[in-house]
C-alpha cells in the first residue's frame, strides 16, 4: 500500500511552520496543486486547537485568504483532522513567500475585524452547516500565535 504523502513526516520532529507537502496535476491540462500544510502545533507536545476554535479558524482564512493578491491561487483552505493545523492548496504559481505574506495579511485583518461570531465570514444557518460550533476568543488567541510564528518564519 503506497503511503500518502503527509504520513511519510516523521510527526516527533515536526514544528510549528509551513511546509510544502505535496505536488499533484489535477488534469492533463490543468495546473499543478500545491498541498501546503500550516503547522500550528508540535503534534503530540502542544495541545492541540480545539474543534470550535479551528471550525472558526477554517471560515476566516478560507475567506480573507480570497482577499488577497493570491485570491484567484486558493483552492481549498480547511483543517486537520488531528487539530493540529490547516491544509491550504493552491495553483503552483504561489510560493511559500507569497502564501506567507497573504496569511499575515490575513492575521491582521482578522485580529482587526473579527470580535464575535457575527464577524466571521459565513457563520450563520444558511451558510454554514453547524455555526453554533464556534469559540471566537479561542480562534482569535490561535491567530495571534500564528501571526508570531509567521513573523519568525525563515523563508
Amino acid at each position: 500500500m503506497s503511503k500518502v504523502k503527509s504520513f511519510s513526516v516523521d510527526h516527533r520532529t515536526l514544528k510549528p511552520g509551513l511546509y510544502l507537502r505535496d505536488t499533484y496535476k489535477a488534469s492533463f491540462f490543468g495546473p499543478k496543486v500545491l498541498t501546503w500544510d500550516l503547522r500550528l502545533k508540535e503534534p503530540a507536545k502542544q495541545e492541540f486547537i480545539k474543534g470550535r476554535s479551528l471550525h472558526v479558524m477554517e471560515h476566516c482564512l478560507a475567506y480573507y485568504l480570497r482577499k488577497q493578491v493570491i485570491a484567484d491561487e486558493i483552492i481549498y483552505v480547511g483543517p486537520m483532522g488531528c487539530c493540529t493545523g490547516m491544509y491550504i492548496l493552491t495553483t503552483s504559481k504561489v510560493t511559500k513567500y507569497m502564501l506567507c505574506d497573504a496569511l499575515k495579511r490575513s492575521c491582521d485583518t482578522i485580529l482587526g475585524v473579527v470580535k464575535n461570531k457575527v464577524d466571521v465570514p459565513g457563520m450563520n444557518v444558511e451558510q454554514c452547516g453547524n455555526p453554533v460550533y464556534a469559540n471566537v476568543e479561542d480562534a482569535l488567541n490561535e491567530f495571534g500565535h500564528m501571526r508570531v510564528m509567521l513573523t519568525n518564519l525563515e523563508l
